[in-house]
């Protein structure tokens, strides 16, 4: 079975990478817990005056550091008996942390040259046992403590990745074998219909990683004063990583209270699997009881994830290809004693590929997400559901074919255009753009107008304002250290293209009317670019395509295409439903204000 060898060598792999970092990780470890060993066993050793006979400060110098350790020889008296010894600090070995060795050093000197007798600590029961420092310095125990823990952490979390990898490939492997032209039946999850949202796993896998980033960017606040002390100001750019520790810790707390609010959420499946051409359905099961504010909103997407370089260089990023989100009224919850059902139906296109994972360095997927706002904590969850080709789709390009897109209107005797009884509900259009941001108003001298204002999505805004904030920070301090002209020119450039959108953001608007006349927009920083208009027997149909990803959403920008060629740009960062509302409305009011002209029945909505 060559799916159970590859993963049991890729197990191998895994366990003969991570014993070294296991092994540095209890060797540190032990190297702390020895220091505080001997620290607890020295508070009752005895304090008598020792003479400074020899003092040394030992450099190391490597082509990444610089290493100290201060060395002394003394002399001590132990009931009438003379003693010596060599023995400084509680800590041995040489190291860079804090300025210790070299303050030790001129300490003893000015002792020895004085001869002013030392502080010296002499075990009672062992009277050849002597330290003239004995508290542990504390930037030292942190260093120990943080190098133990990311080593060992990461040593042990690989090994036991190995461990439950490997028995979940051997489980996968089973039933491969066991089903091997049902690939939705490969996982136990899939093959019993009921996906969870690893909402716990999560959890802990934040809390795993807000630790170690911040084991591993706290010693930089160690570092980081005497640096500045020294006129080293570029160090505090080393501050950066604490501060995104933080931030790791509040995104690991919200994801423990979303855990306690709301428990192990599930995807129970209709029917295994999804596919491709036919529907996805079923429901998120919540297990308790959930008020929210507003509709709940679910969302399948279909993502690409490619995996890029490997060993520190490796870089795992995603693209989605398909998105398509539908809004499930509050009404349509379905409320249990102990629990909340969110209602999911989705018609999955059948040109979408299906899943594929067999290459995990370039992998198909499809996400379930559901999201609700709720008084308190948010309720989110995600869900990897199987989608395939099965025998109910559909032959790629079939549906094409059938229906490629075109909106035809239906006249009546007297030529009046026929309402379409699957058009898009008014009223549900209107409240889509009133929730993102889109006014509806009256155009002057009849018509109708789409107001896109400005700081129309404020939080963007705000998150562009804070970045390009950084951004410019950086700048500032490359020229402050004046640096090579090529990196603030670089960087420089780019935060005048950030400086740029954060202005759109912020001040940006557009306006699009449609009357008897046609249709003009008009869009820029203040509404005030320039104006175009084109008259209806020139509209050949109307755009809304993917522009923009920000994480998972996509943003669409929505165009009126030419006859002949050329389009007139409308509107831009809108999510796919608000996207959607304004060609509806587009739509709509072209055929009511410029009648039905046949030009008009090749009018379509792309792209979304």
């Amino acid at each position: 079975m060559g799916v159970s060898k590859k993963a049991s060598g890729g197990a191998g792999c895994l366990v003969l990478f991570a014993l070294p970092f296991a092994a540095v990780g209890v060797g540190a470890l032990g190297m702390f817990a020895w220091t505080v060993s001997s620290w607890v066993s020295m508070q009752s050793w005895r304090e008598v005056p020792a003479r400074i006979d020899c003092v040394g400060l030992v450099e190391s110098r490597s082509d990444d550091s610089t290493t100290y350790r201060v060395e002394a020889e003394y002399a001590y008296e132990w009931e009438g008996r003379e003693y010596r010894g060599d023995r400084v600090s509680v800590h041995t070995g040489s190291d860079n942390v804090g300025s210790f060795h070299r303050r030790a050093a001129a300490e003893l000197e000015e002792h020895r040259d004085s001869g002013r007798p030392f502080p010296c600590f002499v075990n009672p029961d062992d009277p050849s046992q002597a330290v003239l420092y004995r508290n542990p310095r504390i930037e030292m125990l942190g260093f120990m403590l943080i190098f133990g823990l990311v080593f060992g952490g990461a040593g042990f979390g690989i090994l036991g990745a190995a461990f439950f990898g490997g028995r979940a490939a051997r489980e996968t492997a089973a039933l491969r074998e066991r089903h091997p032209d049902a690939p939705w039946r490969w996982k136990k999850e899939w093959d019993a219909g009921v996906i969870s949202a690893h909402s716990k796993g999560k959890m802990f896998g934040a809390f795993a990683f807000a630790a170690l980033w911040n084991l591993v960017s706290s010693p930089v606040l160690f570092f980081v004063p005497g640096e500045v002390q020294g006129g080293n100001t570029a160090a505090l750019i080393g501050l950066l990583f604490p501060l995104v520790g933080l931030g790791a810790i509040a995104v690991a707390v919200y994801f423990a209270l979303q855990w306690r609010r709301y428990g192990n959420t599930v995807f129970e499946m209709d029917a295994v699997p999804g596919v491709v051409g036919g529907m996805l359905s079923g429901r998120v099961r919540i297990p308790t009881v959930v008020l929210p504010e507003k509709d709940a909103v679910t969302v399948l997407e279909c993502v690409r994830r490619v995996t890029t370089g490997s060993g520190k260089n490796r870089h795992t990023s995603e693209d989605i290809l398909w998105q398509e989100e539908s809004s499930v009224p509050r009404r349509a919850l379905v409320q249990e004693s102990r629990a909340t059902l969110i209602p999911v139906r989705f018609l999955i296109p059948p040109e979408q590929p299906p899943t594929d994972e067999e290459d995990p360095d370039n992998q198909l997927l499809w996400r379930l997400r559901a999201r609700m706002a709720v008084p308190g904590v948010d309720f989110s969850a995600a869900f990897q559901v199987p989608v395939f080709r099965t025998a109910d789709s559909p032959a790629p390009g079939a549906a094409a074919a059938a229906d490629d897109g075109t909106v035809v209107m239906a006249l009546d005797e007297a030529g009046n255009a026929i309402p379409d009884p699957a058009a898009p509900d008014p009223a549900k259009t209107g409240e889509t753009l009133r929730r993102a941001g889109v006014l509806t108003v009256p155009a002057p001298g009849g018509g109708m107008a789409l107001a896109f204002p400005m700081f129309r999505q404020p939080g963007m805004a705000l998150g562009s304002l804070v970045f390009t904030g950084i951004w410019g920070g950086v700048v500032a301090l490359l020229f402050k250290l004046h640096a090579p002209f090529l990196f603030p020119a670089v960087f420089g450039l780019f935060l005048l293209i950030l400086v740029w959108a954060s202005l759109d953001l912020y001040f940006g608007s557009s306006r699009v009317e449609v009357n008897r006349d046609g249709l003009r927009a008009r869009g820029g920083l203040f509404g005030l670019g320039r104006e175009r208009r084109v008259a209806f027997s020139d509209i050949a149909g109307l755009d809304a395509r993917k522009t923009m990803q920000a994480g998972n959403t996509l943003y669409y920008s929505v165009a009126v295409l030419k006859h002949g060629g050329g389009k007139i740009h409308v509107a831009s960062r809108l999510r796919q439903d608000a996207a959607r509302a304004v060609v509806h409305a587009l739509e709509t009011a072209v055929r009511e204000y410029g009648g039905p002209p046949p030009s008009l029945e090749g009018v379509r909505a792309r792209g979304c």
